[in-house]
């Protein structure tokens, strides 16, 4: 009797613990929802109108095309979307305009009504011929009604420090491996060479005539019109549509927007990517796609301050050494920089592609120099046909400001030992020095070409006559073997997933490090080191006074 009633406690005790447990484990479950439902997002409503416009926050604006290209790859796959309404008021690479372009294409093979607006194009201020080239592919192109047309060619400038900087009693010592290469003119010189001259000519001729070849394929105008057009054209808004120029007038941009675009089914750039982060999206991806595509984006001047050379060589490291991604997109926007940044971050993607990922290189407006030495350690080389990449040779070089310091009653003393140990800003290089400058360029020329030749399958020779710092559109450096395909990152998508079966439904996932540097990013990193210099000059002074007053 006994022992039947201690098993009914027993019993009875078990029963409420595991109800208590249950208890604890429900509210935990739930708590856990609660927080991933409000970091995640509920379903939100599907975005029918995209609106792309430029921030009201200037120290935002220089990030909003790759906010506005990210919205777009969204909308490829989005079929809810039935319009993409564009404000066009900020000049844009023309290779820029030829990945929108691209993407607007694609839209609009899917059904997807294009509708761009521009106050008015080419004075100084508004839209210029970029602008123009990117409506002109628009299912309505509005112009403002009080604006205009002014299209008078296009040019590429440069500014000339050699003479200034003489002035100034600053001495330039520099030296490069490449004929053509005209990095160090900017100090060196006071006007533009021949051999610049006639390569910057060649580039705005291919330019333009990529142009012309687009804008008769948007079936507007006739070829001998927009020819001449492209050329010489001034007229005012009501001229524009008469002429077949644009297709509507609008007294601003409001207009287009409370026309196209109603609250409640439209959305900017930025919230249209969001949406997209809710929690059934985001199971959906983790529970059925758990491998993935990486994307790393490298966009600056190599080894400067505002690229982390070491931190994106660590990822691409890492994303080598991760099972779930199968593949490797990087995405190249440089003009170069030091060919040790250059070759660490060759490093880096060298090793996605030795784990047996397929590695792919997406230049965008620039690839050049450093960044075609990055290139080369890709699978595959995408460009736009007006990305300027090539430039490849060497350059190094120094100032000698001891003249200038001089001037100003700053005298300069000197104690060595060593032939190189006067390398500093206050000597200029003598004939041995210049020597020894030259045979160090010389190796990183011949280590460039080696690189090129090895990713290209070309002789040493070919590469010799392609690499005198010549700089190439992306049309061109296809035509020569330096870039394998032409198209932007959704081309270079869609060629990846019908090559791979095993990446048809992988999405794609941003691995670039850190925060994207921007005019903003800088003013809070210097307001930061002020804050720390005035902390540490109060803390000094009250040291001080302490001091002198105990």
């Amino acid at each position: 009797m006994k022992i039947g009633v201690i098993i009914h406690r027993i019993g009875k005790k078990i029963r409420l613990g595991l109800n208590r447990l249950f208890i604890l484990v429900g509210y935990t479950v739930t708590f856990v929802l609660v927080v991933v439902f409000f970091r995640r997002g509920l379903p939100s409503a599907p975005t029918r109108v995209l609106v792309l416009e430029h921030s009201t926050d200037l120290l935002d604006r220089g990030s909003c095309f790759e906010t506005w290209k990210l919205a777009l790859y969204r909308g490829l796959t989005d079929p809810y979307l039935e319009r993409i309404v564009v404000h066009l008021d900020t000049d844009m690479s023309i290779a820029d305009v030829q990945v929108f372009r691209g993407l607007f294409q694609k839209l609009k093979a899917q059904g997807k009504k294009i509708v761009c607006y521009a106050q008015a194009i080419g004075t100084l201020g508004e839209v210029g011929l970029s602008g123009y080239y990117l409506g002109s592919c628009a299912n309505q192109f509005y112009l403002g009604l009080c604006g205009h047309i002014m299209l008078e060619g296009a040019s590429i400038e440069r500014l000339y420090f050699g003479k200034c900087l003489k002035n100034l009693g600053i001495k330039s010592n520099f030296v490069a491996q490449g004929e053509y290469k005209s990095g160090p003119d900017g100090f060196t010189r006071s006007n533009m060479s021949v051999q610049e001259k006639a390569m910057m000519h060649r580039i705005l001729t291919r330019w333009h005539g990529q142009i012309i070849k687009n804008l008769i394929e948007d079936k507007r105008l006739k070829p001998s019109v927009l020819k001449a057009g492209m050329i010489d054209l001034t007229c005012s808004a009501q001229e524009a549509k008469k002429l077949g120029w644009v297709d509507q007038l609008a007294s601003c941009w409001s207009q287009v927007k409370h026309q196209y675009c109603p609250d409640a089914e439209s959305s900017d750039a930025k919230t249209y990517i969001q949406n997209k982060k809710n929690i059934w999206t985001w199971g959906y991806s983790k529970l059925l796609h758990r491998h993935h595509i990486g994307v790393l984006r490298i966009e600056g001047e190599l080894g400067s301050t505002l690229l982390n050379t070491q931190q994106f060589c660590d990822q691409l490291v890492e994303v080598s050494q991760n099972p779930a991604i199968k593949a490797v997109f990087i995405l190249l926007n440089t003009p170069g920089g030091t060919s040790s940044a250059a070759e660490a971050l060759r490093y880096g993607v060298m090793c996605c592609r030795i784990a047996g990922k397929l590695t792919v290189i997406i230049m965008e407006s620039v690839a050049a120099s450093g960044g075609y030495w990055i290139a080369c350690a890709g699978e595959k080389i995408w460009a736009q046909p007006a990305t300027l990449t090539g430039s490849i040779g060497v350059y190094a070089g120094k100032f000698d400001v001891q003249e200038a310091l001089a001037h100003w009653g700053v005298g300069f003393g000197f104690v060595g030992l060593g032939a190189g140990s006067s390398e500093s800003l206050y000597t200029s290089w003598d004939q041995e020095q210049r020597k020894r400058w030259e045979k160090v360029t010389s190796f990183g020329y011949e280590h460039f070409l080696l690189l090129v030749a090895e990713a290209r399958g070309m002789s040493k020779k070919t590469v010799h006559a392609l690499a005198q710092g010549q700089v190439w559109t992306g049309e061109e450096a296809k035509a020569l073997g330096l870039v394998d395909n032409l198209g932007h990152f959704s081309d270079a998508l869609e060629w990846a997933k019908k090559e791979k079966s095993t990446l048809k439904h992988l999405e794609y996932v941003d691995y670039t490090p850190g925060p994207r540097y921007s005019l903003r990013w800088i003013v809070s990193a210097l307001k930061d080191q002020v804050s720390k210099i005035l902390t540490e000059i109060c803390k000094k002074s009250q040291k001080l006074y302490t001091l002198i007053y105990p």
